[in-house]
Parts: structure tokens; C-alpha cells; sequence
């Protein structure tokens, strides 16, 4: 049975925010294991199984994934929040682009000056 999971309901599960690296999944994998673990805790096997789940899928995503920690300017963060939810954000030259299932964001990305292009199925602004 193959079970569906967001990046966003892994990294909860697993108790993972901030800087992720494949260490830190591994490493509070391996602590929670031990505190899930059906041998320990009889009530634990549910939650063993989801933290099992999580974890073959953040350690099965690309190395690039986790790229290097660097600092953010505050257009980083301000995006941050679209980033989490899977949307794609890109810079060209001049404009900034917001792309993937935009829907639920529209109002949002008003707010933040942007404008839908329908030709090219995306949201975009200068910068």
C-alpha cells in the first residue's frame, strides 16, 4: 500500500523546522523512533508508522533539496510561506514569477502587487 504525504505533514511529523539537512532528518528520525518504538510503548505503533512514512520520504528527496543554509533577505521570507506550500518561485531580470496550483493564494498575491498572466499560467511583479 503506498501511502501520499506532503514535504509539509513529513517535516511536522518528524518535528523538523528551520534549516533542514538529510543529518537532521536522520538524526531526530532516530529519537523519535526510539520514543515511538512498539517495544517501548505499546500505544506507540500508530505513530511509529507515521513517523516511519515521513521519514522514507524526506530522506528519498533529492540532495539539492536541502541546499545550503544562507541568509535570507526579507523577499526570501516573504515568499517563504508559498515556498512551504510547493509553489515555484523564479526571477527574471526584472520580475518575479509565482507558479504551481496558485489558486488558494490569489487574494494574497494581490496583496503582494502581483498579476496573473493567462498565457503563461502564472503570477508575476517587478521586483
Amino acid at each position: 500500500m503506498k501511502v501520499s504525504i506532503s514535504t509539509q505533514e513529513a517535516l511536522e511529523i518528524l518535528q523538523l523546522e528551520g534549516f533542514i539537512t538529510q543529518e537532521k532528518i536522520k538524526s531526530k528520525y532516530r529519537i523519535l523512533a526510539k520514543k515511538y518504538h512498539p517495544d517501548r510503548n505499546p500505544d506507540g505503533l500508530r505513530l511509529m508508522q507515521e513517523v516511519n512514512i515521513a521519514y522514507d520520504y524526506l530522506s528519498g528527496l533529492p540532495m539539492d533539496f536541502f541546499r545550503e543554509e544562507k541568509k535570507e533577505s526579507a523577499e526570501d521570507k516573504q515568499f517563504a510561506h508559498f515556498r512551504s506550500w510547493g509553489l515555484s518561485i523564479t526571477e527574471d531580470g526584472e520580475k518575479i514569477y509565482i507558479s504551481g496550483k496558485t489558486f488558494d493564494f490569489r487574494e494574497q498575491l494581490k496583496e503582494l502587487r502581483f498579476r496573473w498572466n493567462p498565457n503563461k499560467k502564472n503570477w508575476w511583479r517587478l521586483k
